[in-house]
């Protein structure tokens, strides 16, 4: 990336180590308000989707953002904070980022509202998917994403939303992200997702290193208020590993193997390895929150920061200093008391014993620790263990604040 001239958000970065001599630190703030089918169960004559594109238009046009039970009866959704559009509380979305959606397609409304097209009557993923629409950086600025209700058998169901909103206690604004199991997923997952992914710019994926020697942060600030019932799951942070380039100083360079790697969830607890900060072990179907790594969650690598209520608001802070360690700090406001500080580290040069290595991946060390040049940041909503859930059940999570700081060279 080139040098630019520092506006008011750009800042050093408080931390000793310092950046190489001619380099930059960027402090990106998303304080953050993310047609042919597959099979002809997936929406109501699909085959006709021309002739029934005004429908879908009308109906986001029925639904009063203001008001959001005209939306979506009876889903307690809060309303939309009007005349505000995402880049109005997120400065930097349309820089860095790219939205991926639960929906093949959509269709936008003269007045720049969006809606996702078709319903969809169960989880469409893997292989089965047709698809998901994504949103690139240079139309996040003013995206807004309204639901729309409609049945699945005698269940009503809202489609997916991203939309700007105030809290009604104090105001502060946020990011209202709300995703049915029933949809589409991108071709290598088994569940929906809202989710924004950090792009380099418009055309290169964005990609680091454990061992770089830079430090990089994610901070964020969320409340997750309806999970699925069956596992009261979904991830809202994730460091993904898009693998390894052999040509990382490219224009465009190209990542190859890499997976899941971490990710911040909740979900059930079920095992006696699943301990809380206090060692007590997480009692089985209550709702843990922390982090999953390398197919473990809540212990064996992995590890729980706390039971979660849902409605709580949490504040998440994770660092890569670029030394092989990653470093999460998290805190809760139960009962809207500030908590203190859970500060737990995964040091991938001493994973510990019975622990995966890092980077997992058996099949290419190339995408492996410490190699591996392709780690990305994620920050959304995606529902986990979907198959497992009714399609008409959905996961709502507001995100009150994010912010990203990393080095441009």
């Amino acid at each position: 990336l080139k040098p630019i001239q520092p506006l008011s958000i750009f800042e050093p970065l408080p931390i000793s180590r310092a950046p190489p001599c001619g380099s930059m630190w960027r402090i990106l703030t998303i304080i953050f308000l993310g047609r042919q089918a597959a099979a002809s169960s997936i929406v109501r004559q699909e085959v006709n989707y021309r002739a029934d594109q005004h429908e879908y238009v009308s109906q986001a046009v029925k639904c009063q953002p203001s008001d959001m039970s005209t939306c979506c009866p009876g889903r307690d959704l809060p309303n939309a904070a009007p005349g505000t559009v995402p880049e109005d509380v997120i400065p930097g979305l349309d820089e860095y980022w790219k939205l991926q959606l639960p929906c093949k397609t959509i269709s936008t409304t003269p007045a720049g509202i969006s809606t996702c097209d078709g319903e969809y009557q169960e989880l469409f993923n893997q292989g089965r998917s047709p698809g998901i629409h994504e949103v690139h950086m240079n139309k996040l600025h003013d995206f807004i994403l309204m639901p729309k209700n409609y049945s699945i058998g005698q269940k009503t169901v809202c489609s997916a939303a991203m939309y700007p909103a105030a809290v009604s206690n104090g105001g502060q604004m946020m990011v209202v992200l709300h995703v049915p199991v029933a949809g589409t997923t991108t071709p290598g997952s088994k569940n929906t997702r809202i989710e924004l992914r950090q792009m380099e710019n418009a055309q290169a994926l964005a990609g680091f290193s454990l061992k770089d020697g830079f430090m990089r942060t994610l901070s964020t600030t969320m409340t997750i208020q309806h999970l699925p019932l069956n596992w009261k799951s979904t991830s809202v942070v994730q460091i993904f590993n898009g693998g390894y380039s052999a040509d990382k100083d490219a224009d465009q360079p190209r990542y190859s193997n890499g997976g899941p790697f971490i990710e911040v969830m909740t979900q059930k607890c079920k095992y006696s390895w699943q301990k809380l900060p206090s060692g007590r072990r997480c009692p089985v179907g209550e709702i843990g929150i922390g982090v999953w790594k390398d197919g473990k969650f809540g212990g064996k690598g992995g590890f729980l920061f706390e039971n979660y209520t849902l409605g709580t608001k949490f504040d998440l802070q994770i660092q890569s200093p670029g030394d092989g360690t990653i470093v999460f700090k998290y805190r809760s406001f139960k009962g809207g008391i500030q908590g203190d500080w859970i500060e737990k580290t995964i040091d991938c040069e001493n994973p510990g014993q019975g622990v995966r290595d890092c980077l997992h991946d058996k099949k290419n060390t190339d995408s492996g620790y410490p190699r591996a040049n392709g780690l990305y940041w994620k920050i959304g909503n995606y529902i986990q263990k979907g198959p497992k859930e009714q399609p008409s059940d959905y996961a709502l999570v507001y995100v009150h604040h994010a912010e990203i700081t990393q080095p441009l060279s």
